[in-house]
Parts: C-alpha cells; sequence; structure tokens
C-alpha cells in the first residue's frame, strides 16, 4: 500500500464478486465510477470484469479486458458460472488483450484476430531473476534438510488446471 501511494496512486476496495451479490456489486462500482471518473479500465478479473466494464461504459470510460490463461480454476457449477460471466466481459471490453493466442482464443472465440482492437501482449518476466544459482541452491537444500547426491524437483504454482500439472507431472515422470 505504502509504495503505491508513494507513486502518486490510490487504493479502493469494492466488494469481492460472487453471484449472490450480483446487483450490490454492480451497485458499488456505479457510485465508485460516479465519484472517480476515468477514461479506461482495464479488467483483469475474468468472471466480474463483464459486470464491472459494463458499468464503467455507461460512466464513459472506454473498456480493456485482458486473458492470461486458457481455462477457469474451481468445481463444474464455478467453472459454468465464470464461463457465463466471461462472455459478458468480451461483449463489454471494447479492447481484448491476451497473453497468448490460445488464451485469446479461450475467452473470445476463434474469430479473434478478426476483432480490430485485438492484441497480444505475451507475460514478461525478468528471466536473469530466474537463472540458475549456485548459493540459493545450496540455501535451499540446507534449509529442507536435502544433501547435494539426492535428485530435487520443485514446481511453485497454484494448482489450478489452467497451471496444466498432468504436463508437469508427466515431464518429471521422463
Amino acid at each position: 500500500g505504502p509504495e503505491i501511494r508513494n507513486l502518486g496512486s490510490n487504493i479502493y476496495i469494492l466488494p469481492r464478486f460472487n453471484v449472490k451479490n450480483w446487483i450490490s456489486f454492480e451497485n458499488a462500482w456505479d457510485n465508485f465510477f460516479a465519484e472517480h471518473p476515468y477514461d479506461i479500465v482495464h479488467g483483469h478479473t475474468t468472471n466480474s470484469a463483464g459486470i464491472y466494464l459494463k458499468v464503467a461504459k455507461k460512466h464513459g470510460c472506454r473498456t480493456m479486458a485482458h486473458i492470461h490463461s486458457t481455462g477457469f480454476r474451481g468445481g463444474f457449477i464455478e467453472r459454468i458460472t465464470k464461463n457465463f460471466f466471461s462472455k459478458l466481459t468480451k461483449k463489454q471490453a471494447d479492447y481484448w488483450l491476451a497473453c497468448s493466442d490460445k488464451a485469446a482464443h479461450f475467452l473470445y472465440g476463434k474469430d479473434f484476430k478478426t476483432y480490430p482492437y485485438y492484441y497480444e501482449m505475451p507475460n514478461s518476466i525478468k528471466v536473469e531473476n530466474y537463472c540458475f544459482n549456485e548459493n540459493c541452491r545450496k540455501a535451499l537444500r540446507n534449509e529442507l534438510g536435502i544433501d547435494d547426491t539426492t535428485l530435487l524437483i520443485g514446481h511453485v504454482g497454484t494448482f489450478s488446471e489452467p497451471k496444466n500439472h498432468k504436463h508437469i507431472l508427466n515431464v518429471f515422470r521422463e
């Protein structure tokens, strides 16, 4: 929080969306945009972006949707619900952004490349932060009590279908 504020930005906390609070969620966003005029609203939360992007458009904002994944997390009902709301996101976004063509196809449909305001924005990371480092290796093995002769394979990530753990396990097996 303090770092963001020191850079001249503000933090606003609005209700977290669930289907039961749809109306109050939409009203909270309506009140927010009435008090805080913006030119552009950039939405990442696929399951609720269709709602707040619609409200943003009502208040004269241009809207962007941004998808990073090729699937939804959660159980069967949760995935069906997210699929329904993601369709609203596509309809409400003036600009369609995606980290890959696969992600774009997932959210925007097979004709996403024909949409004049579609942009691919690949995820970018500083790969040098993730290069092998012998000192980090030694420190982690020491912390975990694992000697140098033991094969150690790790993975950091949420356990959700879009992270493709089946493939990771197949790679580890090989």
